[in-house]
């Protein structure tokens, strides 16, 4: 269960710094004058809310079990 729960903040973690660096690159992408009128800076990249929901959960819930029961990451 230790190990379940450590696998859970890592992951959780993990997924935050790479959802707060994706928001903070989208921003900038939007204030550069070659890319600030692109379609897919302006309707892809910025759709991604700071808020955290349900389908973020379902993501790190998901990757935690693929984690948990892989071979590739083994916590002894």
């Amino acid at each position: 269960m230790l190990r379940f729960l450590l696998l859970l903040v890592v992951v959780s973690l993990i997924y935050v710094v790479v959802k707060y660096l994706y928001i903070v690159v989208s921003k900038f992408l939007k204030h550069y004058p070659y890319t600030k009128d692109n379609y897919i800076v302006k309707n892809i990249l910025l759709v991604s809310d700071t808020k955290y929901s349900f389908i973020d959960f379902i993501i790190i819930m998901t990757l935690v079990y693929l984690a948990f029961y892989s071979n590739f990451f083994k916590i002894t």
